[in-house]
């Protein structure tokens, strides 16, 4: 698994970018860094470019993982809607539309996009 996770200063946002296979220890090692740089730059839009990816995570992982994500903003003083996450994938990625689903219905703001292009658009 590569993964880099960078604060771009230009456009004020945060791009994740994962390669290879996502596990539950992956997306918890990444949303420690994402919340780092969030806290460090007081930035609270975040691009996840997963396509290059293989989610490996089953549908209760999914769902867990939209919860831990809410609970750990608590502990960090942060509230889900303070957070924008565009989130890159193929077209039909069932996985990720019910992370998307599962997310907002969490309170948080995420929206899939196919291009990086799009996903800058509505992140700003």
């Amino acid at each position: 698994m590569t993964t880099s996770v960078t604060y771009n200063q230009e456009n004020n946002y945060i791009l994740v970018v994962l390669e290879g296979t996502i596990n539950n220890s992956v997306i918890e090692s990444i949303r420690s860094d994402v919340i780092v740089l969030v806290k460090k730059h007081q930035c609270f839009k975040i691009i996840v470019d997963l396509k290059m990816a293989n989610n490996e995570l089953s549908i209760s992982d999914i769902f867990w993982q939209a919860d831990a994500t809410t609970k750990k903003l608590g502990a960090e003083g942060m509230k889900n809607p303070s957070l924008k996450r565009a989130i890159i994938v193929e077209k039909g990625n069932t996985k990720a539309e019910f992370f998307e689903m599962v997310a907002n219905n969490r309170g948080q703001q995420v929206k899939l996009f196919e291009s990086l292009e799009e996903a800058e658009l509505w992140i700003d």
